[in-house]
């Protein structure tokens, strides 16, 4: 199999895994309804985004368990299990029962399945990367991760797609949140596919010292990876996650239905984005280009006063610009992550290190800025979380290895 259409596969793969994990960020206040008391709606909130990070903290695990299967094993066998992890439990979020009929038994079949969906993402999207690191010339890497990269953004295109979609559907509401969960059983007959075009790649292995005798250096690479996956998960889980909470629950002219269709064009104007930030970090360096994104997103506070306003124009403006911005900062961080391991051991501990700081900073993103709205206005609170991310990001990527 071409090197170019095995990118490609492992792009799709990654648009299948990350569609089936948005889409509970997507429509965290329905799930907030459904499975939650109703007389709360604030802490109601607050437990569904809980719930949603329970499936971060999962991650570690599950990126070291399937980055060990990659090395001791096979790619096959890790990416095979991962994506059957990730399109089983989705669809059983759409056959779960509801508070109202469930009671509290609903919340705990709701987290048990999202511990599910964080132990499948923990280890695709690193191994994928990883694998194509490995197989890139030295002045295509970061264009090569941008393809694989654009994988998570299509499958962020498709969560709005299809929750779009449905709302235009003559269904009753309560299946309406249902069915993108359930349409991910269409995916399943994806994972012969991947078995049969995965079983040719190997894990290349380099004659570098053993774990034991690398230990300090591999400490030092698998805490820059844990801050810069800090960074990048909260700048694009600020914008592309909460965002539509933001957007759906304190600004009154916008309903579910149009933030998901302001999210889509978001998510769209990034793709071309995504691939000339690619070239770019190339040309000019991984630092230079974050530095760039990172200036822009500490002028967020003006631009979410757009949102404010009742005109489409203004808002679509605003939150493309958003894309724009967290494309630039967000991917360079990515491509540094991948390349600060060099050892046989890069499987297991990037993975634990990039989803120890998912967990840390991207699932519990939304929770965060939630418990600073109990102090700060809304806006107010998005635009200094992102701000504080944005100085440790400057900092971190100084003594990242490039």
């Amino acid at each position: 199999m071409k090197t170019q259409n095995r990118q490609w596969l492992f792009a799709a793969g990654n648009l299948v895994e990350w569609y089936d994990f948005c889409l509970f960020g997507y429509f965290a206040v329905i799930l907030s309804r459904e499975f939650y008391p109703a007389n709360h709606p604030y802490f109601a909130l607050i437990a569904v985004f809980s719930t949603y990070a329970i499936g971060f903290l999962v991650r570690p695990l599950g990126g070291f368990v399937i980055g060990r299967l990659s090395e001791k094993i096979s790619v096959r066998v890790a990416l095979v299990l991962s994506f059957t992890c990730m399109m089983v439990p989705t669809a059983v979020i759409g056959f779960l029962p509801g508070y109202a009929s469930a009671g509290m038994l609903a919340p705990i079949l709701l987290l048990f399945v999202r511990c599910f969906q964080g132990f499948s993402v923990g280890g695709q999207f690193t191994t994928a990367l990883l694998c194509v690191v490995d197989r890139s010339e030295p002045t295509q890497v970061s264009q090569n991760i941008s393809k694989i990269y654009l994988g998570s953004v299509y499958g962020y295109i498709l969560a709005s797609i299809v929750g779009v979609v449905v709302y235009y559907l003559p269904i009753p509401q309560s299946l309406q949140w249902r069915l993108p969960f359930i349409f991910s059983l269409l995916f399943l007959p994806i994972i012969p596919m991947l078995s049969r075009y995965l079983s040719a790649i190997e894990v290349q292995k380099t004659t570098q010292n053993t774990l034991r005798n690398n230990f300090a250096q591999l400490i030092k690479s698998v805490s820059i990876i844990f801050l810069l996956s800090c960074v990048g998960s909260a700048i694009y889980f600020s914008i592309y996650v909460y965002l539509i909470s933001f957007m759906v629950k304190y600004i009154s002219h916008i309903q579910m239905r149009d933030a998901l269709q302001l999210n889509f064009l978001s998510i769209l104007v990034s793709l071309p984005t995504v691939k000339w930030v690619g070239k770019l970090c190339d040309y000019y360096g991984c630092k230079r280009i974050f530095y760039v994104g990172c200036l822009g997103l500490l002028c967020i506070f003006p631009m979410l006063q757009l949102l404010y306003l009742q005109s489409f124009l203004f808002n679509a403006m605003t939150v493309c610009l958003l894309g724009v911005l967290s494309s630039f900062a967000g991917f360079p961080l990515t491509s540094l992550a991948v390349r600060q391991i060099k050892n046989q051991y890069k499987f297991s501990n990037t993975a634990l290190g990039y989803n120890l700081g998912a967990a840390a900073l991207g699932g519990t993103t939304p929770l965060w800025i939630t418990l600073l709205i109990h102090w700060l206005r809304p806006d107010v609170a998005l635009s200094v979380y992102l701000a504080a991310v944005c100085l440790m990001g400057a900092w971190v990527v100084r003594v990242a290895r490039e």
